[in-house]
């Protein structure tokens, strides 16, 4: 059994130091360790997909998983959208987000 992973904070991307409906995004915090291991697993052949295969045969939990996505830096809209990502978590984030002071449709650079 697994122990639930904790939530991986969010926050507004601004590419370019713009602010428009198009540019900016919530995303995870990414941690650059992470990032640094994932990147080296895809150009080695270790991709997001073949560990998720991972979690369907139960050598890794679901929610394991799940914080690797948020440790990678994902947006938030991408993680809504992705099947393999709990709604409970994405929902656990964003609520996480809110009680922060975060504001859902005023993106600020923090």
């Amino acid at each position: 059994m697994s122990r639930q992973q904790p939530v991986h904070p969010l926050y507004w991307h601004i590419p370019n130091d713009l602010i428009d409906d198009h540019g900016s995004h919530l995303r995870f915090q990414p941690n650059t360790a992470v990032r640094m291991l994932v990147d080296h697993g895809q150009n080695t052949g270790l991709n997001l997909e073949k560990i998720a295969g991972f979690v369907e045969i139960g050598a890794i939990s679901q929610d394991d998983f799940d914080q690797l996505i948020q440790l990678m830096g994902y947006s938030y809209s991408g993680v809504c959208e992705m099947g393999r990502f709990k709604k409970e978590t994405a929902q656990r984030a964003f609520d996480a987000f809110l009680a922060a002071g975060g504001d859902p449709k005023n993106p600020t650079r923090e």
